[in-house]
Protein backbone atom coordinates (compact mmCIF):
# COMPACT_ATOMS: atom_id res chain seq x y z
CA UNK A 1 0.00 0.00 0.00
CA UNK A 2 2.68 2.23 1.10
CA UNK A 3 4.32 1.80 -2.61
CA UNK A 4 1.13 2.89 -4.41
CA UNK A 5 0.78 5.91 -2.61
CA UNK A 6 4.40 6.83 -3.34
CA UNK A 7 3.96 5.84 -6.84
CA UNK A 8 1.12 8.00 -6.81
CA UNK A 9 3.15 10.61 -5.37
CA UNK A 10 5.61 10.93 -8.02
CA UNK A 11 3.53 10.69 -11.21
CA UNK A 12 1.65 13.60 -9.29
CA UNK A 13 4.76 15.38 -9.09
CA UNK A 14 5.70 14.65 -12.50
CA UNK A 15 2.45 15.94 -14.28
CA UNK A 16 3.26 19.14 -11.67
CA UNK A 17 6.46 19.76 -13.41
CA UNK A 18 5.23 18.96 -17.05
CA UNK A 19 1.89 21.98 -16.22
CA UNK A 20 4.84 24.29 -15.35
CA UNK A 21 7.08 23.63 -18.15
CA UNK A 22 3.97 24.05 -20.73
CA UNK A 23 2.94 27.23 -18.91
CA UNK A 24 6.18 28.84 -19.01
CA UNK A 25 6.25 27.84 -22.66
CA UNK A 26 2.89 29.92 -23.34
CA UNK A 27 3.60 32.52 -21.03
CA UNK A 28 7.33 33.22 -23.05
CA UNK A 29 5.07 33.04 -25.99
CA UNK A 30 2.27 34.26 -25.69
CA UNK A 31 2.35 36.64 -22.70
CA UNK A 32 0.33 36.05 -19.67
CA UNK A 33 -2.73 38.25 -21.02
CA UNK A 34 -3.15 35.68 -24.19
CA UNK A 35 -1.97 32.42 -21.96
CA UNK A 36 -4.41 29.83 -21.86
CA UNK A 37 -4.97 27.38 -19.15
CA UNK A 38 -6.78 25.13 -22.07
CA UNK A 39 -3.61 25.25 -24.28
CA UNK A 40 -1.24 24.47 -20.97
CA UNK A 41 -3.74 21.40 -20.30
CA UNK A 42 -3.32 20.39 -24.21
CA UNK A 43 0.09 20.74 -24.03
CA UNK A 44 0.57 18.41 -21.10
CA UNK A 45 -2.00 15.87 -22.04
CA UNK A 46 -4.41 16.26 -19.00
CA UNK A 47 -7.88 18.12 -18.53
CA UNK A 48 -8.34 21.49 -17.94
CA UNK A 49 -9.93 20.67 -14.40
CA UNK A 50 -6.89 18.58 -13.94
CA UNK A 51 -4.42 21.94 -13.94
CA UNK A 52 -6.66 23.49 -11.40
CA UNK A 53 -6.08 21.07 -9.29
CA UNK A 54 -2.49 21.76 -9.23
CA UNK A 55 -3.10 25.77 -9.69
CA UNK A 56 -6.24 27.06 -8.79
CA UNK A 57 -5.98 29.87 -11.62
CA UNK A 58 -3.68 31.31 -13.93
CA UNK A 59 -1.94 34.20 -11.74
CA UNK A 60 -0.84 31.62 -9.31
CA UNK A 61 0.66 29.16 -11.81
CA UNK A 62 2.46 32.30 -13.49
CA UNK A 63 3.05 33.61 -9.83
CA UNK A 64 4.75 30.21 -9.36
CA UNK A 65 6.87 30.48 -12.35
CA UNK A 66 8.25 34.09 -11.30
CA UNK A 67 8.60 33.73 -7.41
CA UNK A 68 12.02 32.34 -6.99
CA UNK A 69 12.94 35.15 -9.04
CA UNK A 70 11.02 37.80 -7.43
CA UNK A 71 11.77 36.43 -3.80
CA UNK A 72 15.95 36.87 -5.11
CA UNK A 73 15.07 40.66 -5.89
CA UNK A 74 13.16 41.39 -2.58
CA UNK A 75 15.66 39.57 -0.42
CA UNK A 76 18.74 41.80 -2.24
CA UNK A 77 16.07 45.14 -1.70
CA UNK A 78 15.75 44.50 1.81
CA UNK A 79 19.36 43.36 2.72
CA UNK A 80 20.34 46.97 1.46
CA UNK A 81 17.82 48.52 3.50
CA UNK A 82 18.47 46.67 6.28
CA UNK A 83 22.51 47.28 5.83
CA UNK A 84 23.43 50.07 8.54
CA UNK A 85 27.08 50.10 6.48
CA UNK A 86 25.51 51.95 3.80
CA UNK A 87 24.84 55.30 5.72
CA UNK A 88 28.76 55.63 6.60
CA UNK A 89 29.55 55.13 2.42
CA UNK A 90 29.85 58.47 0.36
CA UNK A 91 27.60 56.47 -2.27
CA UNK A 92 26.44 53.24 -1.99
CA UNK A 93 26.06 53.00 -5.97
CA UNK A 94 29.96 52.48 -6.06
CA UNK A 95 30.05 48.14 -6.12
CA UNK A 96 32.55 46.79 -6.49
CA UNK A 97 33.47 44.36 -9.61
CA UNK A 98 32.89 40.99 -8.01
CA UNK A 99 29.67 42.68 -7.09
CA UNK A 100 28.38 43.87 -10.64
CA UNK A 101 29.64 40.30 -12.02
CA UNK A 102 27.17 38.94 -9.70
CA UNK A 103 24.00 40.99 -10.95
CA UNK A 104 25.36 40.27 -14.43
CA UNK A 105 25.56 36.11 -13.53
CA UNK A 106 21.85 36.51 -12.16
CA UNK A 107 20.51 38.65 -15.30
CA UNK A 108 22.24 36.35 -17.88
CA UNK A 109 20.87 33.16 -15.86
CA UNK A 110 17.45 34.30 -15.45
CA UNK A 111 16.68 36.03 -19.20
CA UNK A 112 13.83 34.35 -19.75
CA UNK A 113 11.71 34.94 -16.22
CA UNK A 114 13.05 38.42 -16.32
CA UNK A 115 11.30 39.00 -19.69
CA UNK A 116 8.60 37.44 -18.50
CA UNK A 117 7.97 39.92 -15.68
CA UNK A 118 9.26 42.57 -17.40
CA UNK A 119 7.25 42.49 -21.63
CA UNK A 120 5.14 39.53 -20.51
CA UNK A 121 3.18 39.84 -16.93
CA UNK A 122 0.84 42.66 -17.99
CA UNK A 123 -2.85 41.38 -16.50
CA UNK A 124 -1.16 39.25 -13.64
CA UNK A 125 -0.35 40.11 -10.31
CA UNK A 126 3.42 41.26 -10.96
CA UNK A 127 2.18 43.86 -14.05
CA UNK A 128 3.50 46.43 -11.96
CA UNK A 129 6.63 44.69 -10.18
CA UNK A 130 8.97 46.93 -11.84
CA UNK A 131 7.11 50.27 -10.46
CA UNK A 132 7.02 48.50 -7.14
CA UNK A 133 10.99 48.11 -6.95
CA UNK A 134 11.25 51.59 -8.44
CA UNK A 135 9.44 52.86 -5.29
CA UNK A 136 11.30 50.59 -2.61
CA UNK A 137 14.88 51.86 -4.17
CA UNK A 138 13.56 55.33 -4.05
CA UNK A 139 13.21 54.41 -0.57
CA UNK A 140 16.12 53.06 0.05
CA UNK A 141 17.76 56.12 -1.59
CA UNK A 142 16.57 58.80 0.02
CA UNK A 143 17.16 56.64 3.34
CA UNK A 144 20.70 56.31 2.66
CA UNK A 145 21.95 59.36 0.19
CA UNK A 146 23.04 61.00 3.85
CA UNK A 147 20.96 64.40 2.48
CA UNK A 148 17.98 63.52 4.06
CA UNK A 149 15.97 64.61 7.47
CA UNK A 150 12.35 63.98 9.23
CA UNK A 151 10.62 66.85 9.69
CA UNK A 152 7.13 66.83 10.90
CA UNK A 153 6.72 63.53 9.59
CA UNK A 154 7.73 64.26 6.28
CA UNK A 155 11.11 63.64 4.70
CA UNK A 156 12.49 66.42 2.68
CA UNK A 157 15.96 66.49 1.13
CA UNK A 158 17.92 68.40 -0.63
CA UNK A 159 17.78 66.31 -3.88
CA UNK A 160 14.31 66.55 -4.42
CA UNK A 161 12.31 62.37 -4.40
CA UNK A 162 11.16 63.03 -7.91
CA UNK A 163 14.92 62.95 -9.18
CA UNK A 164 15.83 60.32 -7.10
CA UNK A 165 12.88 57.95 -8.16
CA UNK A 166 13.92 59.09 -11.87
CA UNK A 167 17.38 58.16 -11.04
CA UNK A 168 15.73 54.54 -9.75
CA UNK A 169 13.71 54.04 -12.59
CA UNK A 170 16.69 54.51 -14.79
CA UNK A 171 18.43 51.81 -12.74
CA UNK A 172 15.82 49.31 -13.80
CA UNK A 173 15.47 50.20 -17.12
CA UNK A 174 18.69 49.59 -17.34
CA UNK A 175 17.73 45.82 -16.63
CA UNK A 176 15.07 46.45 -19.07
CA UNK A 177 17.33 47.43 -22.19
CA UNK A 178 20.28 44.57 -21.30
CA UNK A 179 17.18 42.06 -21.76
CA UNK A 180 15.18 43.77 -25.21
CA UNK A 181 18.73 43.76 -27.07
CA UNK A 182 19.93 40.59 -25.49
CA UNK A 183 23.52 41.77 -23.97
CA UNK A 184 25.97 39.13 -23.81
CA UNK A 185 27.62 38.43 -20.38
CA UNK A 186 30.81 40.45 -21.10
CA UNK A 187 29.28 43.65 -22.69
CA UNK A 188 26.68 43.23 -19.52
CA UNK A 189 29.49 43.84 -17.18
CA UNK A 190 30.57 47.02 -18.99
CA UNK A 191 27.37 48.42 -19.36
CA UNK A 192 26.60 48.02 -16.00
CA UNK A 193 30.12 49.51 -14.97
CA UNK A 194 29.66 52.44 -17.25
CA UNK A 195 25.42 53.27 -16.31
CA UNK A 196 26.87 53.17 -11.97
CA UNK A 197 30.27 55.94 -12.85
CA UNK A 198 27.79 57.56 -14.64
CA UNK A 199 25.49 58.09 -12.41
CA UNK A 200 27.38 57.93 -9.28
CA UNK A 201 29.26 61.02 -10.80
CA UNK A 202 25.58 62.47 -11.36
CA UNK A 203 24.94 62.41 -7.70
CA UNK A 204 28.49 63.72 -6.72
CA UNK A 205 27.50 66.81 -9.22
CA UNK A 206 23.61 66.84 -7.46
CA UNK A 207 25.09 66.96 -3.54
CA UNK A 208 27.48 70.28 -4.14
CA UNK A 209 23.47 72.38 -4.99
CA UNK A 210 20.76 72.57 -3.13
CA UNK A 211 17.67 73.33 -5.28
CA UNK A 212 14.94 72.65 -2.76
CA UNK A 213 16.32 75.87 -0.60
CA UNK A 214 17.67 77.96 -2.98
CA UNK A 215 13.92 79.00 -3.64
Amino acid sequence: MGYVIKHMQIKKDHIRDRIINAAQNEFVEKGYQSASMRNIAKEVGVSVSNVYNYFSNKDKLFSYIVKPITDTIDKSLNDLKQNNNIASKNNYLNLDIDSIEKIARFIDKNREILRLLEFQSYGSSYEKYKEELTEKYTEISLKYLGRSVETEGHMYCRISGFCIHNIASMLFNMITEILMHDISYDDMVIFIQEMLIFISRGYDGLKECNFLNSK
